[in-house]
């Protein structure tokens, strides 16, 4: 008996203040010039159901992960911009049958969303990214890493809130990582360009007096800081941080590949 599959194309129409040089592909996405702005992001599922709104919230799911590792091989100079998004209901526009090779009938819905996602560097200027393959390569690993790794995927979620470089939430992102490598681990992936340590990073997101009470996970200050940081010298160490963390995910996930 043949086992109904749904096909489904899903198509975004990405605009914002990132602008892309040229098209490109990554993770099975293809990001298609549409204009000077716009930009179209095309991507097939397969599923065994006909829910098309869940194959359009995976698909979803799937373009924000993308985006968001963008952030980080940009060091953390653009940000989702999460309150511009809003996205017309999915429709059927049209129906075909196809039968693979093994009598399976597949069913090809072309779904299409027009989705604003907003992507802004700060001080909301545009800025055009060259997406070249080193950093495509890059993405991909960071996604494989992140389906195998349930503190990477957690770390994209995070970076993906309103505010990803609050005091408080870079907090989070550490705890995730130290959690994930163990406290003498963690040692070995303090930014060797960076004049702070471990110490005084969570000291100074602990206290006012060093990101400031906004930022600070408390509003009185106990105890002094060998060396205070601010919270854009907590964002740097933090992602870089992250970025030898990272490495060595990916390194791992090669040897078991091995």
């Amino acid at each position: 008996m043949a086992v109904n599959k749904t096909k489904w194309q899903v198509r975004f129409r990405t605009t914002g203040d990132i602008l892309f040089f040229e098209s490109f592909s990554v993770c099975g996405i293809e990001f298609q010039m549409n204009g000077d702005r716009d930009f179209l992001a095309l991507m097939d599922l397969e599923v065994s159901h006909d829910n098309f709104r869940a194959a359009a919230d995976l698909a979803y799911e799937n373009l924000m992960n993308i985006f968001t590792a963008i952030t980080l091989i940009h060091k953390g100079n653009l940000a989702v911009e999460r309150s511009s998004v809003a996205a017309t209901p999915i429709k059927e526009d049209t129906i075909t049958y196809e039968i693979d090779e093994n009598g399976n009938t597949i069913k090809i819905i072309n779904m299409s969303a027009d989705i604003r996602m907003g992507i802004h560097v700060e001080a909301r200027l545009s800025k055009k990214v060259k997406m070249d393959e080193n950093k495509i390569c890059r993405i991909e690993k960071i996604l494989a890493v992140s389906e195998n790794n349930e503190h990477a995927s957690l770390i994209l979620t995070l970076l993906r809130i309103d505010s990803p470089y609050s005091g408080f939430n870079l907090f989070k992102i550490f705890e995730q990582i130290r959690k994930d490598c163990g406290r003498e681990k963690l040692k070995e992936l303090t930014p060797k360009t960076q004049e702070f340590s471990i110490s005084d990073f969570t000291n100074s997101l602990d206290k006012p007096h060093g990101v400031g009470i906004v930022h600070s996970r408390h509003s009185i200050s106990t105890g002094d800081i060998s060396k205070p940081m601010g919270i854009e010298q907590c964002k740097s160490f933090l992602l870089e941080l992250l970025d030898n963390w990272i490495d060595i995910k990916i390194a791992l996930l090669n040897e078991s590949k091995v």
